[in-house]
């Protein structure tokens, strides 16, 4: 069944030979798993509780929620097509949730960086570095997003109220 599915990515899909190569790797990885936890099972019969056990066995073993949610992804692709070519009667991949991703705390600079920065720079007397540190100082004491200072408009200034 994996082969049968590799050579659709390869040879339907059009996916490159690395993508083919992550996804063999995962779906061997995620058979020889459930093969050891009993060797009763196979695709036919795997159930959303081997997918999840799979998925902490990869956590404790160090793997990033990104690594373990591209498996993840592997597993559910290779069901969907299993399920459309009639290999399997259920697909027990779709239920199961990746897990959560750590989001980055964003990133601060300190004032006496931030002073470093506007008054020992050269910015140049030009347009360019008047234009580079108004948008900079622009950010530091408003903390305006950067969408919403590419949409800012003249009309949305408002000077003599600041």
């Amino acid at each position: 069944m994996i082969e049968k599915f590799l050579n659709y990515l390869q040879y339907e899909q059009n996916r490159s030979p690395l993508t083919v190569a992550a996804y063999a790797e995962d779906l061997r990885a995620f058979e020889q798993f459930f093969k050891n936890l009993d060797g009763q099972l196979s695709w036919q019969n795997v159930d959303t509780d081997v997918i999840r056990d799979w998925m902490e066995s990869m956590v404790d073993k160090g793997n990033s929620a990104t690594s373990v949610h591209r498996r993840l992804s592997a597993l559910r692709s290779f069901y969907r097509f299993a399920l459309a070519h009639q290999l399997v009667e259920r697909d027990p991949a779709h239920q199961v949730e990746c897990p959560k991703e750590k989001k980055a705390l964003p990133q601060f600079m300190r004032e006496d960086e931030m002073d470093r920065l506007l008054d020992d720079i050269e910015w140049g007397a030009g347009y360019q570095g008047v234009l580079d540190r108004t948008i900079i100082m622009t950010f530091y004491q408003t903390g305006i997003r950067l969408s919403e200072l590419i949409g800012l408009t003249d009309a949305a200034i408002d000077l003599p109220n600041r």
